[in-house]
């Protein structure tokens, strides 16, 4: 009975675990069902063949849309260029818009009403 007093916690765990691996070892079956793995391993490689269809399908869709943007680019490049130009076009015409021609030369009332009548007889 001596022997029960001096035994701790420690010494009662270590037992008691010695004790479940003995029955773990002895219920364990004695062959793994390899065919299961097996058959497993193929389904998972056969999955895995069709991803990487799929992903090279996807890859060759990204390539023909790069393609495809970059002509686009090129594209709003060359817009933004002919936009450029008729800006400045726009400028030079606004800043003109301000300036009186030479050719213009100033007319009295009668001078308009004649020519407004000259005008409206051509037109006729």
């Amino acid at each position: 009975m001596e022997f029960l007093k001096k035994i701790d916690i420690k010494v009662l765990l270590i037992i008691l675990l010695l004790i479940i691996l003995v029955i773990s070892l002895l219920t364990r079956p004695s062959k793994i069902n390899v065919s299961y793995y097996e058959e497993e391993i193929k389904k998972l490689n056969m999955i895995n063949q069709k991803i990487v269809l799929k992903n090279d399908s996807i890859i060759l869709e990204n390539k023909k849309l790069d393609g495809l943007l970059k002509s686009v680019d090129s594209k709003i490049d060359s817009i933004d260029k002919v936009i450029l130009s008729k800006d400045s076009e726009i400028n030079k015409l606004k800043n003109k818009s301000n300036e009186i021609p030479e050719n213009v030369f100033n007319m009295g009332a009668d001078d308009v009403t004649r020519n407004l009548s000259e005008y409206l007889k051509g037109r006729n």
